[in-house]
């Protein structure tokens, strides 16, 4: 769960909705309170709309991160096939190869106890470049490491996420009573339409969140949203009556979802859209929260003194797996590379299963001319049973079934398949620190090499985003330090 705070100078007026412009909006601590209910409904539907127009346009990437995230959580369930209660290991390589990547991930980020590290670039005779450098990421390094108890806890989530899914997002703003703050969302609560090829080129995006209605309140009481109707989300009674369509009780206490959308609206009526941060509380499809996502510094001006370009504030930074191929926006993670591979080691472990079970358990037919008074017969270890047949007939009549047991050739097929799926994942026996015995040290460093050739090319594109990461982090800093 997030909100976005975004602090404005609250001290200041709020102008007329009729006399403002576009330089006004910045310091405004909540627009949708200056905006008619005619305009705010307009919002409203747009944002709602085009949230579920870019939601659909990811639906098969939703059905992908769904079959991920069981895969990754080891779900079972009942099988009938080949027979009742069939055999249904599900095999942790995707597991193991998330946890082997964040493990080896999360020191490179943090090499020696340390995040950012400064870098002089141009010419620098007196040092003092240097030393501004140092200053600033030792600042940094104490802001993430020891004033923020969260920052590794919410980047090692992170990484997890991004191995599974392809992506990860963190997201950066201020709260007055937090200060900056930096925090994972995850890539299924944060919605971009499928074709957009970047998030810096993106007209919109969504952030899915909860609140609580004792959280709701407080943001009503605060100021940062509009006072409205707060609807249950079933679509009950507020006050916890039977509903008598479904003859269950409402529960008052139940959190409520809400969208967060970065996107652009023209409020000054002069044919160019401003980058605005709209809150829509879904239940109800009411507008609650309108915030510039620009400051002044961020709104350029041609010579007449109008409006040539306004910048965008960017509060969501992304972290790659693999980028996606056909140049769509959502990447490529472990869950997706190992899907046909998981599935077929967890086919070919449950088929030796299945075939052991069959042979152990034995079975087959009986003739009609053999009865046992007791019904079924069921045997343990060391029980006899006495029948009324001679033993020539009791052989006729009872046939067993011919269960050859687990396939050899099904075993090296296992084998093979986990092999090619390590390869695939970066996490081959050498990297998990199983070297043969008496193997040379320049045989091991060189399988150690090779192994690692997929983790460095996505290691680079991480911290290529750490470094994105910590810039948006030193802005903030110096908005609100």
């Amino acid at each position: 769960m997030s909100f976005t705070d975004h602090a404005t100078d609250e001290e200041n007026a709020s102008p007329e909705r009729e006399s403002f412009v576009v330089t006004d909006l910045p310091r405004v601590p909540n627009i949708a309170t200056i905006l008619d209910e005619q305009t705010l409904g307009d919002i409203a539907g747009k944002t709602w709309d085009e949230y579920q127009i870019d939601k659909n346009s990811r639906s098969e990437k939703e059905k992908e991160w769904e079959e991920s995230a069981k895969a990754f959580e080891l779900k079972r369930e009942p099988k009938s096939y080949p027979f009742e209660h069939a055999a249904n290991v599900k095999f942790p390589i995707l597991n193991q190869s998330v946890i082997q990547f964040a493990a080896r991930a999360m020191p490179a980020l943090t090499p020696n106890g340390k995040i950012a590290k400064g870098k002089v670039i141009g010419p620098d005779p007196d040092g003092g470049k240097a030393e501004r450098g140092d200053r600033t990421a030792n600042y940094l390094n104490y802001q993430l490491l020891e004033r923020d108890d969260t920052w590794l806890t919410e980047t090692d989530t992170m990484l997890h996420q991004m191995a599974v899914y392809g992506d990860g997002i963190k997201k950066l703003y201020h709260d007055p009573s937090r200060g900056n703050v930096s925090e994972t969302v995850c890539i299924r609560d944060f919605v971009v339409n499928a074709s957009y090829p970047s998030l810096d080129r993106a007209p919109r995006y969504t952030q899915c969140f909860e609140l609580y209605p004792n959280e709701i309140e407080e943001r009503k009481r605060d100021g940062r949203y509009v006072e409205f109707e707060a609807t249950t989300p079933e679509g009950g009674d507020e006050d916890g009556r039977k509903d008598e369509t479904t003859d269950i009780y409402a529960d008052t206490s139940a959190a409520h979802q809400f969208i967060e959308q970065h996107r652009r609206l023209d409020l000054d009526d002069d044919g160019y859209e401003e980058p605005y941060i709209v809150t829509l509380h879904c239940p109800s499809r009411k507008v609650v929260r309108i915030v510039a996502c620009f400051d002044e510094m961020d709104i350029a001006l041609d010579d007449a003194g109008g409006v040539k370009k306004i910048g965008r504030k960017d509060y969501f930074i992304r972290y790659q797996f693999l980028p996606d191929p056909n140049g769509g926006f959502y990447s490529v993670g472990l869950g997706a590379l190992l899907m046909d591979s998981t599935a077929a080691i967890n086919s070919v472990i449950n088929q030796i299963i299945d075939a052991g079970t069959l042979q152990n358990a034995g079975g087959g037919f009986i003739g009609k001319e053999f009865r046992l008074k007791a019904g079924e017969a069921r045997f343990s270890p060391g029980i006899f049973k006495q029948v009324t047949v001679a033993g020539d007939d009791l052989r006729k009549a009872i046939y067993h079934m011919q269960h050859p047991g687990p396939s050899a050739v099904l075993f090296e097929m296992l084998g093979f398949l986990v092999t090619m799926a390590k390869e695939l994942s970066s996490t081959s026996d050498v990297l998990q620190g199983d070297v043969k015995t008496n193997q040379p040290a320049t045989t091991t460093l060189a399988l150690i090499e090779q192994g690692l050739k997929v983790f460095t090319g996505v290691m680079a594109r991480t911290l290529r985003a750490l470094g994105a990461e910590l810039k948006a982090l030193y802005t903030l800093n110096a908005r609100y330090g």
